[in-house]
């Protein structure tokens, strides 16, 4: 019987409401429940308090010279949300319908929250260059997140697994190979793919170019070491 180890960016589409690719991750756990068995590494579950943050810069010469203006003097025009709809969007974050603008420091920076005081994004402008970037994520949005995990595994049966010796050590040859392509995820993502190696399991995820290729490279390096079996979500539901 397969086994597949989702990935922490699968599991975060899983927990994403109403999207695409929500839909994806569910239907690829429901898959992976029927063909074999499901695994979650706990590093996933360490990687939730730790979550993914954009941001965007615009130099002040890019800005209508109205906001400079209302920026030097200390108020936030709020035509600005118009600059970060697209990477709102992509990072599933919807506009506040109500915004309430709290003044942390002024002329310097702003918090957008809504009438419940959620915070949507923070904007800084500091030495000509105005930055927004994502809000810090709430405790108990995070907690609501891990216990959502849970249930998951109660649904499907799936296995959470801890790092043990062997999976170590699997991470540690990906990293000696493989720590500049990894970039700033490389000791996180190295321990879940050591996970998946050590139970032989199919890697679900949405960067399959870049794993495919560390897994065939790996095997020319490595011979002894098992093979990384590489599937995205979408070909794991119509497997």
């Amino acid at each position: 019987m397969p086994g597949f180890l989702f990935d922490t960016n699968v599991l975060i589409d899983y927990l994403r409401d109403d999207t695409q690719y929500q839909r994806e991750a569910e239907e690829a756990l429901a898959a992976a429940s029927e063909k074999g068995r499901i695994f979650i590494s706990r590093v996933s579950i360490y990687e939730l308090w730790a979550p993914e943050k954009w941001k965007i810069s615009e130099k002040s010469a890019n800005l209508v010279p109205k906001w400079i203006q209302k920026m030097n003097s200390g108020e936030l025009p709020l035509g600005i949300i118009e600059m970060i709809e697209g990477i709102m969007g992509e990072n599933y974050i919807e506009l506040p319908t109500s915004c309430q603008i709290e003044v942390i420091s002024i002329g310097k920076h702003w918090v957008i929250t809504d009438e419940s005081k959620r915070t949507f994004f923070q904007i800084q402008y500091q030495n000509g260059t105005l930055t927004i970037g994502s809000p810090d994520r709430r405790r108990e949005e995070i907690e609501e997140d891990i216990q959502r995990i849970y249930q998951l595994r109660d649904k499907y049966g799936a296995l959470i697994i801890d790092i043990s010796r062997k999976p170590q050590d699997y991470a540690e040859i990906i990293l000696t190979y493989h720590y500049q392509i990894l970039g700033k995820n490389a000791i996180t993502d190295a321990l879940i793919i050591g996970s998946g190696l050590a139970r032989r399991a199919y890697l679900v995820t949405n960067e399959i170019t870049r794993w495919n290729s560390i897994a065939k490279d790996l095997r020319q390096r490595v011979p002894n070491i098992p093979y990384m079996k590489v599937i995205t979500p979408v070909h794991l539901i119509h497997w």
